[in-house]
């Protein structure tokens, strides 16, 4: 019989392994430590490149929610890379996202759906971008 159990500590989390001999009866114990030792988001923030932002400073740049920008990594519309298990972008991506897709309705996931066909639309028939849209309002 296997046991594994995971739990954490200060220097990260620890993976227990337990592994019983069943005709013996034998019990033996493996721990392993700090298998996958990841750094607070903090520490990491340090060791990060400073042209590189985390996904709530590029939220908060491109004024939008983390969600939102969760959607257009999905849909590939905003370059990126990874740091370790966290996205990064560089302001020059996020710059050139903005420029790209100033414009289009990108305000849900149907909404980004219908701009990336309207776009691919646009190009095909050599149409330029929509004039930016103004706030309905009276």
């Amino acid at each position: 019989m296997i046991l594994i159990q995971l739990f954490g500590n200060e220097e990260g989390p620890v993976i227990q392994i337990k592994v019983q001999d069943v005709s013996s009866g034998n019990q033996r114990e493996n721990k392993s430590s700090t298998e996958h030792n990841e750094k607070p988001v903090e520490d990491k923030r340090e060791d990060l490149n400073p042209e590189y932002m985390f996904p709530d400073e590029a939220a908060k740049y491109l004024k939008t929610t983390q969600k939102k920008l969760a959607l257009f990594r999905k849909y590939q519309l905003v370059k990126y890379t990874r740091f370790g298990k966290t996205f990064v972008y560089k302001k020059t991506w996020l710059d050139d996202f903005a420029e790209e897709w100033a414009g289009y309705d990108l305000s849900n996931e149907g909404r980004i759906r219908l701009s990336m066909k309207e776009k691919d639309w646009r190009q095909t028939h050599d149409i330029g971008k929509p004039k930016k849209q103004k706030p309905q309002g009276n």
